[in-house]
């Protein structure tokens, strides 16, 4: 049996993931599954989170609910990719294994902002004007992104559903560049868990980014969008419990 510690990305929480972390538990897994600064509902200090908040806060959760003799096994959905690559060098020796499910996967030096501008200018546009018009300075929940890229193919009912749970995301998250140097020759194991009809990017952008940014790793496809760990837990319960055996 594993231990799992679950990392949300941006715009969501650890209730994100309470189907998933039932499905591993009933399955005889521990799970951790935290909410990170800032991304509890109506939180005031969401103004105020800097990435460093973000990471110490990651480190925290490895150092407390594993050990280098009872290792857990990491894992980052979507915005989460960079938060494990900023900090899995200092956690190493607590890690079993790194999982990402189709994350975003940085270069170091730069910022997940960078690489959206790069990719489609106007929706970073889109983004900081719209984080610019709120009181709070974060981007806030915006409905048709939801259902027309993060879950587009998903039911109306599961749309809403994760609508009621999302948060605003503060600013600092996407434009921080991160700091992972080395991090591709980490000694831990790798695996990607590729949510082959994501429509939140164009196909194969999760692949390309593991390629140039993870070094070694496995590759495991599940047929789910971008919100699998939300839609249909069972399944990527099952990709995790593959990647622990590979």
């Amino acid at each position: 049996m594993s231990h799992y510690i679950l990392i949300h990305g941006a715009w969501h929480n650890g209730s994100a993931f309470n189907a998933l972390k039932t499905v591993l538990e009933d399955r005889g897994h521990t799970v951790t599954a935290p909410t990170l600064p800032g991304h509890k509902p109506n939180d005031p200090d969401r103004i105020s989170i800097t990435f460093h908040d973000y990471l110490n806060a990651v480190k925290k959760v490895v150092e407390t609910s594993a050990s280098p003799a009872n290792k857990a096994i990491l894992v980052g959905h979507s915005s989460a990719g960079f938060l494990l690559q900023s900090i899995a060098a200092d956690v190493e020796d607590f890690l079993e294994e790194l999982v990402f499910i189709n994350a975003w996967l940085l270069p170091n030096g730069t910022s997940q902002a960078d690489a959206i501008q790069a990719a489609d200018p106007q929706a970073w546009t889109n983004f900081k004007n719209a984080a610019t018009q709120a009181s709070d300075n974060c981007i806030p929940v915006i409905e048709s992104f939801v259902r027309g890229m993060l879950m587009g193919g998903d039911t109306a009912a599961q749309q809403d559903d994760l609508l009621n749970i999302l948060v605003p995301q503060p600013l600092a998250l996407m434009e921080h560049p991160i700091d992972c140097d080395g991090f591709a020759e980490l000694e831990v194991p790798k695996t990607l868990i590729h949510c082959k009809v994501d429509t939140s990017l164009p196909q194969g952008a999760y692949i390309g980014m593991a390629n140039q940014n993870l070094g070694s790793y496995d590759l495991i496809h599940i047929d789910t969008g971008h919100e699998g760990i939300f839609t249909h837990p069972a399944m990527v319960a099952g990709a995790l419990e593959k990647a622990a055996v590979l």
